[in-house]
């Protein structure tokens, strides 16, 4: 099992050295191709690979930012960029407040997502990324007139923060704004080891952990909850709930894969050795 990881792992490392080489001659950043190679490789692709552990996720993606931001520094000339880092810091400020407003108002009227959905969005793609910056300006060894390479130099990695804050606001909810099950009520948030009582102005924030209490469901008697273990073999193997096609009055609850217990939808592909419970009604 390890090895066949490690040999994974080794093969989409080695395609993407070879994509980055054959991206150098064609003119087109590297990233796209590694994440041509992502989509391959992920869940939805051809290889099936399945990652939902999105702390480590992050985790892993924040190292690899660290070492390209260190790199973009040492590299970026500091006597060249100095007389233009007020303009830089406009640019990653005020530059992605304001491309985060025009697109959230295209993609309300253009796509049709609502204002906070939009907003959500635009605030994603807001900031130009580091790395694209840093490997165009390097690899076609870019000069341009009116120290406009320092400026994007310096603002490519000064704009996360800005789009950090817009990508909280976005998804921060009070509490008095949640549409709460009948019945129930938010006790406690916990939020990095810490235990804060639930108020309805409190903001929820990505990874608190809201503890609540929802009162007992008492099924009917002919409304039940099975568990369906998937063993070798299964033909619900490398499915999506979709393709699998349960009846109307059937609803998978939880996927148990491991230690993660994971809450599906359509999308969720089912694995070897996962556990699901199943509610089934009259």
């Amino acid at each position: 099992m390890i090895s066949n990881i490690v040999l994974g792992i080794s093969l989409v490392i080695l395609l993407c050295v070879i994509s980055e080489k054959f991206s150098y001659r064609i003119g087109v950043p590297a990233l796209i191709f590694f994440m041509f190679i992502g989509m391959l490789a992920g869940g939805d692709g051809p290889l099936h690979i399945q990652y939902s552990d999105f702390s480590q996720a992050e985790m892993i993606c924040s190292i690899g930012l660290i070492f390209i931001m260190f790199d973009g520094g040492f590299n970026t000339n500091w006597n060249h960029a100095r007389p233009y880092v007020a303009k830089a810091v406009t640019l990653s400020s005020l530059g992605v407040l304001l491309t985060a407003l025009i697109t959230t108002v295209c993609c309300h009227f253009l796509i049709g997502l609502s204002y906070q959905e939009s907003f959500l969005l635009s605030a994603v793609l807001a900031s130009t990324d580091a790395a694209s910056v840093f490997s165009i300006l390097k690899s076609n060894n870019l000069d341009l007139k009116g120290g406009t390479s320092s400026i994007l130099e310096v603002e490519s990695g000064s704009n996360d923060p800005m789009a950090y804050l817009l990508t909280i606001t976005a998804i921060g909810k009070r509490i008095k704004q949640l549409d709460l099950p009948l019945g129930s009520q938010a006790i406690m948030i916990k939020r990095d080891g810490h235990s804060l009582a639930a108020r309805g102005k409190n903001v929820l924030q990505a990874g608190d952990d809201l503890i609540m209490n929802i009162p007992a469901y008492y099924p009917a008697e002919k409304e039940t909850v099975s568990e369906v273990r998937v063993g070798k073999g299964h033909k619900w193997v490398n499915k999506t709930l979709e393709e699998i096609g349960f009846p109307d009055n059937e609803l998978v609850i939880m996927i148990i894969r491991g230690e993660d217990k994971i809450i599906p939808n359509g999308d969720t592909r089912v694995l070897e050795n996962d556990i699901m419970l199943v509610f089934k009604g009259e």
